[in-house]
């Protein structure tokens, strides 16, 4: 407070620029994970055409292989996506699994200790 009795920080704007929490992918882990997700869909195509052949274990692994790295890195572009919206304020819909990872990823080494010997309280 100063001594006129009135808080610097009275400006909503003032307020909601020194909260608000800015939440940047740099562009080269998007290019990286842009770039995995196209390898991991040659490789589930490459993996179609063979088991289209002949159906073996090795066609089946990279069918599947590259399923999942597919999935994987659409996931976490997907996450991304998700964290910058939030940050932003234009976020629609809530998704479960993405409120996990980032309560999860961002708890810090304190909630660690909360609880202890409790069981399972939080808080």
């Amino acid at each position: 407070m100063g001594a006129t009795g009135k808080d610097h920080m009275d400006s909503a704007g003032e307020c909601q620029s020194l909260t608000r929490v800015e939440y940047k992918v740099k562009f080269a882990y998007k290019l990286a994970t842009f770039a995995g997700a196209v390898l991991g869909l040659s490789w589930f195509f490459e993996g179609w055409r063979a088991m289209q052949d002949s159906f073996t274990l090795e066609h089946f692994g990279i069918l599947l292989f590259g399923t999942l790295v597919t999935v994987f890195f659409v996931g976490v572009h997907a996450y991304w996506i998700y964290l910058e919206e939030k940050a932003k304020g234009t976020l629609k819909k809530h998704i479960g699994l993405f409120e996990r990872i980032s309560a999860f990823s961002t708890r810090d080494a304190g909630d660690k200790a909360v609880g202890k010997g409790e069981g399972l309280k939080r808080g």
